[in-house]
């Protein structure tokens, strides 16, 4: 029979959400198609952006790109929309195979998938009507930012859509390395932007259209962060797919004693109140739309 201390952990640690699994976890598990889950994500993340963005009518009858494609999803959906043919890129061959698969399966005829570097993408110059490389650029080490835009710019011939969270709080779900003792921001994000930071990577060319969706950005705090740090980051993501930034191994959740789990959980109890309370309404996600045509910027 559990004892009263770990009955009131217990009870404590409910107010709080569990991580998710990751859509990839669920696919392992027969549970269902990560490329699937790109695709409905995809129709979600269309629908986050305003009717004066005219989403379907930048689509519509456009030769695409969609950098780092993932498995598909978002690719396919955008040839439902309209697009004349869209081209899937990602620098893992076992996300080319998935988005193949999903194209078969859809009967997308007009989507096919490579493999490449996003820093060295496999294309000629403007070959593309519309580039879109959405939730991409945060995950670049910062060192080789300037490079990946600069592809981005030579291989469309008009349209640039970017799409990355907005002033993101890395040190939310931070993880640390069990194997080498990296702390790891959450997902992969190494990078945290604004429209400014964002628009100096392309030249500070002129946009054509911006928007904010999303309001209530998550944060933390000096000392939740602290004794999350003291312990091991133990509400880290680590459910994601990503490895540590550093090691390259895979990121495995901290072990707690009691002591320990019951001070992280009063730093989560300070992050909730924080959050519920607090006055931050920034958005979510900043999306920037370019067009280059007249533009010698690059």
């Amino acid at each position: 029979m559990a004892s009263i201390p770990v009955k009131l952990l217990l009870g404590i640690n409910k107010l709080f959400p569990k991580g998710q699994k990751h859509p990839l976890d669920l696919e392992k598990e027969n549970k269902g198609s990560y490329a699937a889950w790109e695709y409905d994500l995809a129709k979600k993340t269309i629908g986050y952006f305003p009717s004066d963005f005219a989403v379907e009518e930048l689509v519509k009858d456009k030769d695409i790109l969609d950098d780092c494609c993932g498995a598909g999803g978002k690719a396919v959906y955008l040839l439902d929309l309209g697009a004349k043919s869209v081209t899937g890129v990602d620098i893992g061959q076992e996300f080319v195979a998935m988005a193949d698969d999903l194209a078969a399966i859809r009967r997308a005829k007009k989507c096919k998938f490579v493999a490449g570097d996003a820093m060295s993408l496999p294309f000629p110059d403007k070959s593309f009507d519309l580039v879109i490389c959405t939730e991409v650029l945060e995950h670049i080490p910062p060192q080789k930012l300037e490079k990946a835009c600069a592809e981005l710019l030579r291989v469309t011939r008009r349209y640039l859509l970017i799409g990355v969270p907005f002033r993101q709080d890395l040190r939310v779900h931070a993880t640390r390395c069990i194997h080498c003792g990296s702390i790891n921001p959450t997902t992969g994000h190494v990078n945290s932007f604004d429209l400014q930071q964002l628009m100096s990577l392309f030249g500070n060319m002129p946009f054509s259209r911006t928007e904010y969706p999303g309001r209530g950005v998550y944060k933390t705090n000096r000392l939740s962060y602290a004794v999350y740090e003291r312990f091991g980051f133990p509400y880290g993501s680590y459910q994601q797919e990503e490895p540590c930034i550093n090691c390259g191994k895979h990121l495995e959740k901290p072990r707690l004693s009691f002591p320990a789990r019951l001070a992280c959980l009063f730093a989560k109890g300070l992050e909730f109140i924080q959050n519920k309370t607090g006055p931050s309404r920034s958005p979510v996600w900043i999306h920037v739309l370019w067009d280059i045509t007249g533009q010698d910027s690059f």
